[in-house]
Order: C-alpha cells, then structure tokens, then sequence
C-alpha cells in the first residue's frame, strides 16, 4: 500500500441521472457541472424524435442542482413496445455518450425498483491512472 499526498489524491466528481415516473429523467449535479445538462438534452433530440418533452425550472437542494426532462411518452412504464424500445435507446445512450467529450464515464447503476433507476456518472479532475508507480500485486506481475 502507498499512501498518496493530498497533491496526488484523485478529485473526482460524481453526477446522477435517474428515471423518475413514467416519462421523466431528472439530472443532479454539483452547479459548476450544469453545462452537462445541455449534452442530456442533445441526447434526447437525438434519440426520442417522434416524443416532444419538456424542460423544467432547475431547482437547488442541499447544494445540488436537479434538472429535469419530461416527455410526452412514457418510456418505462405501461408503454407500448414502440416507446419501450425508444426508452431503452434514449438510456443506452445516456450510458455510453453522456459527457464523454469532457471526460465523463459511466461509473454504475443502482435501482430501487426491479429495473436501473440510477445512472451514476463520474470525472477525475486530474485523470491519474490506477496505477501510479507500476507496481506488482502480491508479488506477481
């Protein structure tokens, strides 16, 4: 084990995006990372062209900042096979394209329910590798 100085530590930033109700994503964030809100959007436009949604008034809690997107399918829930296989799209593409041009990935899911309810995405401000000084692990290399 090799203890890193505060100068080494990583600096990571974790964000969330959920699916809430039947046709709702929310988007919580620290505020200095609101501008990825505008990529979400950009996903949707992309993906869920045959829906119309809806931007809500971001609002603030505990520090945070949610942003939400409503849309006029519901693509989780009670939906036609239609609008589940565009909801399954529109979250494939959250996964494998959100934030990606500014370093963001994919960090892992969660659900309260039976099915993924929570996104969590993650950037490491310094982007150090996992390993600093090419050590061997347990003695093998």
């Amino acid at each position: 084990m090799e203890k890193l100085s505060n100068v080494d530590s990583y600096q990571s930033e974790i964000c969330c995006v959920t699916m809430s109700s039947r046709a709702k994503i929310q988007f919580v964030c620290q505020p200095q990372n609101d501008y990825l809100f505008d990529n979400l959007v950009e996903i949707s436009k992309s993906t869920v062209k045959s829906s119309k949604f809806s931007i809500s008034q971001m609002r603030e809690m505990f520090g945070w900042h949610i942003h939400e997107i409503h849309y006029s399918n519901h693509f989780w829930e009670y939906a036609s096979s239609k609008a589940l296989t565009t909801g399954r799209m529109l979250i494939g593409r959250i996964i494998f394209r959100f934030g990606k041009a500014t370093g963001w990935s994919f960090l892992v899911n969660g659900n309260i329910k039976d099915t993924a309810d929570y996104l969590w995405f993650a950037r490491d401000r310094r982007q150090m590798p996992i390993y600093l000084n090419n050590p061997t692990f347990g003695g093998f290399e």
